[in-house]
């Protein structure tokens, strides 16, 4: 039998779920990038949301809030 010397493994929902990982990672970089985070009332609307369709709606939801004149500011949201 052979060695292997390769293993890759489907972390998205098959044997782990990749969901809390990426919602900490999207966090972070919204913070490093001026985004809108993640917050808890979104997490069901984007769980099985790609990661496009993520920061999308993301970006969308910023760009609404800036445009209304008692939006807070961004590290507040």
């Amino acid at each position: 039998m052979m060695p292997y010397s390769l293993a890759i493994f489907d972390l998205d929902g098959t044997l782990v779920d990749s969901f809390p990982w990426f919602l900490r990672t999207i966090n972070d970089v919204a913070d490093r990038f001026g985004f809108r985070r993640v917050r808890d009332e979104d997490v069901e609307g984007l769980r099985h949301a790609s990661t496009r369709e993520i920061l999308s709606r993301l970006e969308r939801a910023e760009r609404e809030a800036q445009d209304h004149p008692l939006a807070p500011p961004a590290a507040d949201r």
